[in-house]
């Protein structure tokens, strides 16, 4: 069994930095192997909550993949026979010119990113989605008006990480006849016992959640913030990219999941193992994966349906081949590496953090020989 004592004293020294709060769990072969919270922890020591942001996109995965296996949904598809607005959707030229997208994303494009969309959400369009619908829009009704966003590469040509899995949330909203919430909640989080992850936050859970920072490169500063989740639009909306609020036992469960391939610690199976496989072997090449995965991780990392994957050893960080899952804008690290039968969870609540670097040298405590 690894020692973890340089993962500690890492953790430790990022304390010592001033680092607010975080929490990390270790599982391998099912057991747990290493537990840590530290820094400014203003909530019970049974339990805290973090916003997960972009951690929800593994979620939304596992959730949009269940409607693969069922038959329900293709990856070659493109969205607009789901959603017609897409049907016409505009690239913006590097000088500001408008031209029509050359084709329509796929489920698959919106899965890797390769969509075109980014993160960008013009003032003009969620006044419309407001004015619609008097402040109250559902998932479907706010990624109707997404399709009035320019894209900013042609569907396929380039990895841009942005809106493509709330897109998939309205996607999977107009198959089941569900709200995403209600959706996942029955097929994912209820099955594997997530009974601590929701998707917006009420008054009992911010009483328990973490304090958040932005922090200061300039002055290494960590400064308190409102407990605010920028990416969840309205009340009625699901934001399948980052829109979940969870605990860091209940993420882990998740990681555990996939890294025994679809089964639950708890015995139950969400996924067959070959749409795990498939999740993590599906990669873009590297060439168009031009930003994030390979500035967050190091050389000899891609993206396949969901979540980066490690498809390089040897390379800066330890990790094994196949290792693979995401990280939220907060500080919060999702990984999986079925080859080593570890996964582990890191919450933060740090937006603007050095989450890079702590990424980097987290992978290397947890990998290197």
């Amino acid at each position: 069994m690894k020692n973890f004592d340089l993962l500690a004293s890492y953790l430790d020294s990022l304390e010592k930095a001033g680092l607010p709060g975080y929490e990390m769990v270790v599982k391998q072969d099912g057991k747990e192997v290493f537990r840590k919270k530290g820094g400014a922890v203003h909530v019970p020591e049974d339990k805290a909550y973090y916003y997960m942001y972009s951690c929800t996109k593994p979620i939304t995965v596992a959730a949009l993949m269940k409607l693969y296996e069922e038959g329900k949904l293709s990856l070659g598809t493109p969205v607009s026979e789901y959603i017609p607005a897409f049907a016409n959707l505009t690239v913006k030229e590097k000088d500001g010119t408008l031209r029509p997208a050359k084709s329509v994303p796929t489920i698959k494009n919106l899965l890797q990113m390769t969509s075109g969309f980014t993160y960008v959400f013009p003032a003009e369009v969620i006044g419309s989605i407001d004015r619609k619908t008097q402040g109250h829009f559902s998932t479907v009704a706010a990624v109707e008006e997404f399709a009035n966003i320019p894209l900013r590469s042609d569907p396929g040509e380039m990895f841009r990480y942005g809106i493509s899995h709330d897109i998939l949330a309205a996607v999977a909203e107009i198959i089941t006849g569900e709200k995403f919430s209600d959706y996942v909640t029955r097929t994912i989080l209820k099955p594997l016992g997530m009974n601590d992850t929701y998707w917006h936050v009420t008054d009992e859970i911010d009483a328990r959640m973490e304090p958040q920072f932005n922090y200061k490169s300039e002055t290494k500063e960590y400064i308190q913030r409102t407990k605010r989740n920028g990416f969840i639009l309205g009340p009625d909306y699901d934001s399948g990219g980052a829109g979940l609020v969870s605990t860091v036992d209940d993420i882990e469960t998740f990681c555990e999941t996939l890294c025994n391939f679809g089964l639950g610690p708890n015995g139950v199976r969400i996924l067959k193992p070959e749409t795990v496989e498939l999740m993590r072997t599906e990669k873009l090449p590297h060439e168009i994966v031009n930003e994030l995965v390979p500035d967050a991780y190091g050389d000899g990392y891609t993206y396949g349906l969901g979540v980066r994957v490690c498809d390089r050893f040897p390379n800066e960080t330890g990790s094994p081949i196949g290792e693979f899952s995401w990280a939220g804008a907060a500080g919060s690290f999702q990984i999986v590496s079925p080859e080593k039968h570890l996964s582990a969870f890191l919450a933060m609540h740090v937006l603007s953090g050095p989450a890079f670097t702590i990424r980097r040298n987290i992978l290397k405590n947890l990998f290197e020989e």
